[in-house]
Parts: C-alpha cells; sequence; structure tokens
C-alpha cells in the first residue's frame, strides 16, 4: 500500500486495539520484504508493519541525502495508515538503525521499545559498493560476503534483487551515511533499548554496535552467530526479541494503569 511517498507492507492484518504495533525499518539497499520470515515467527498479538524507505523496493523516488529525510518519509506513512496507535515498537537494521534511532529521537511518543539491528551510531558503506551502485549493478558475491550462514536461495535473492533496484540519489553515498553521527542522540532515549549484533558481521564492526548499547540508558547487547543480515539469517532470533519487547512494554502498561 502506498502511504504519503512510501510503500508499506502490512503482514496480515490484525487490527485489535489490544495489538502492539511493530514499525520495521529495513537498511540501505533493502525493502519491506526482507521482513517476511521475521513477521512470520511473531507473536499472534503482534501488528507488523514494514515500509519501503524512498528509492527502495516499491517506493517512487530517489534515496534520500539525510537519515533525517528517510524518517521524514517514514513518519509521513505512519500519520497517513496511523500506525503507532499506542507507543510501539520499532525495529531498524543496518541503515535503518539510523533511521529509527532518529526516529525514537524526534518522536520519543510513539516508540516504547526500540530493536537495532547490525548497526552503530557511526556506518559507512564499503567503497566497492558504492562503487558497484554508482555503475548500477552490484554482483553477488560482494553481497554473499555479507552473510556468515547463507540463507538459502529465495533469501538471498531478495537482498540481490533489492539492491539492483535501488534508485540512488547521489554517487558515493546513501542516505548521508558519510556524514551521519548519531551518538549525541542515544543518552536521550528512555525507552527500553536492545541491540542485536551478528558476530560475524562485516558491514558493521561488532564493537561499534557494543559501543553505542554501553551509551542508552535502558540498553541492552545480544550478539548472535550471524553476519550483518540478521532478519535473513535467523529470523527466529529477531522475532523472538521484538516480542520480548513487546512483552517489556506490555508489562509498563499494566503498571501506569
Amino acid at each position: 500500500m502506498m502511504a504519503g511517498f512510501i510503500n508499506t507492507d502490512r503482514f496480515g492484518r490484525n487490527d485489535s486495539p489490544d495489538a502492539t504495533d511493530v514499525l520495521l525499518i529495513h537498511g540501505a539497499g533493502g525493502s519491506s520484504r526482507h521482513w517476511r520470515w521475521v513477521a512470520a515467527e511473531l507473536a499472534a498479538d503482534l501488528a507488523p508493519v514494514g515500509v519501503d524507505l524512498p528509492g527502495h523496493g516499491a517506493s517512487p523516488g530517489r534515496t534520500p541525502r539525510t537519515v533525517e529525510a528517510a524518517t521524514d518519509a517514514v513518519i509521513h506513512a505512519v500519520e497517513c495508515e496511523e500506525l503507532c496507535r499506542e507507543p510501539g515498537i520499532v525495529v531498524g537494521h543496518s541503515a535503518g538503525g539510523l533511521v529509527a534511532l532518529d526516529l525514537a529521537y524526534r518522536y520519543p511518543h510513539l516508540v516504547a521499545g526500540l530493536l537495532l539491528i547490525g548497526t552503530a551510531a557511526r556506518i559507512g558503506l564499503h567503497p566497492d559498493l558504492l562503487t558497484q551502485l554508482g555503475h548500477g549493478r552490484v554482483e553477488r558475491d560482494f553481497l554473499r560476503g555479507a552473510f556468515h550462514r547463507y540463507p538459502g536461495y529465495q533469501r538471498f535473492e531478495q537482498v540481490v534483487t533489492d539492491f539492483r533496484r535501488l534508485r540512488v540519489a547521489q554517487r558515493g553515498d546513501l542516505l548521508g551515511l558519510a556524514d551521519h553521527d548519531s551518538t549525541e542522540k542515544l543518552a536521550a532515549l528512555s525507552m527500553n533499548v536492545l541491540v542485536l549484533v551478528g558476530e560475524h558481521d562485516v558491514v558493521v564492526a561488532p564493537r561499534r554496535s557494543r559501543a553505542m548499547a554501553a551509551r542508552f540508558r535502558h540498553g541492552r547487547l545480544r550478539s548472535v552467530d550471524a553476519g550483518h543480515y540478521l532478519p535473513l539469517e535467523c529470523p527466529d532470533v529477531v522475532a523472538e526479541a521484538i516480542d520480548e519487547l513487546a512483552l517489556s512494554r506490555r508489562v509498563v502498561t499494566r503498571r501506569s494503569n
């Protein structure tokens, strides 16, 4: 469904007023379809929705020039579709984690729990990837290197397809990542934050994810035997983390009532 200027995908439709909304934000070069295996593992009382950032997946236009511009597009979709009816769980992978962080910082009333996967306060993209994107083609062997476990043909081809559909706004960068730093936002967040890090991540160094997790007021770190693409390599582990954050949200809600 097109919400404002970006595409959204509801994985099932849970209209119960008691359902916890889960907003899923993919990384650079991805799409909402990266989350379908995670969504299939989630508890029945959750209402997961994935977004396609501008220039990604089924969304029109080209990639945003900054993380903040990507957040603006996501918030517009949230408002158009009336997502996060109550504070929900926001999940971000890789560069999508930076968007999730920015959203939680600017709109904390929408976020009860934050799950950050394979990301850090500052991340960069491999120069070879930027060169390949500039030539309009990303090589399979290069993308395969981001995985510790081969996720199977269908999941891996989804990554390849999404990268090749990417409409890049500027050569040599994506989402302004080269100049983006979220460090100053971390200590300001008051919600529960869980950071999942792939022990074999070669895209975002695990030490950077650990350093980020240590700066949150209510942050926890969990290491996983995986590479960069945890939502595709181990969707059950990601779903378990979302379920855990949703459960803690419901406990807090009951206490406040």
